[in-house]
C-alpha cells in the first residue's frame, strides 16, 4: 500500500463510517487533533466519535480536494459536505496535516472553523471519499 493510497482509503470510506477500515488507516498510537477543540484524541475516542457520525448525518463526504505531499506525509484541503438528518446541507473549508508511519497515519491535524459553516447549494453533489 502507498501512502497516498492510505489517505485515499481514510476519507474513502469516511462517506459509509466503516469504521473497521477507519481504524486500520491508523498507526495502535494515533492522534486525531482538532483545532476547534484543541484536544488531541486517541483512537478509542476518535472511533467513538465516527461511531456517533450516522447518527448526526445522512450522508457525508469530501468534495474539492487539493493535496500536497509532504517529507512526513500529506497536506490536505477539501471541503467536508454533510447532509443533516434534518434535510440541512452544510459544508466546513477543511485543512489536514498527516503524518504518517510505516504507511499508515500516525498523527492527523483537522483545522476547522466550525463557525464557518454554510449550505453548498442544492446542487452541488456530496462526493463520496475522493
Amino acid at each position: 500500500m502507498t501512502s497516498t493510497n492510505i489517505i485515499d482509503r481514510f476519507f474513502g470510506t469516511m462517506q459509509n463510517c466503516d469504521i473497521a477500515t477507519l481504524r486500520d488507516c491508523l498507526t495502535a498510537d494515533a492522534i486525531v487533533w482538532h483545532s476547534y477543540d484543541r484536544i488531541a484524541m486517541h483512537v478509542e475516542d476518535v472511533v467513538k466519535a465516527w461511531e456517533a457520525m450516522p447518527s448526526n448525518f445522512s450522508e457525508c463526504g469530501i468534495t474539492d480536494v487539493r493535496r500536497q505531499q509532504t517529507p512526513s506525509g500529506y497536506v490536505q484541503q477539501h471541503l467536508f459536505v454533510v447532509n443533516l438528518k434534518d434535510g440541512t446541507r452544510k459544508a466546513w473549508p477543511v485543512c489536514i496535516v498527516v503524518q504518517l508511519r510505516d504507511g499508515k497515519i500516525a498523527r492527523l491535524d483537522e483545522y476547522i472553523d466550525v463557525s464557518e459553516a454554510f449550505n453548498p447549494g442544492e446542487g452541488d453533489v456530496v462526493t463520496p471519499g475522493l
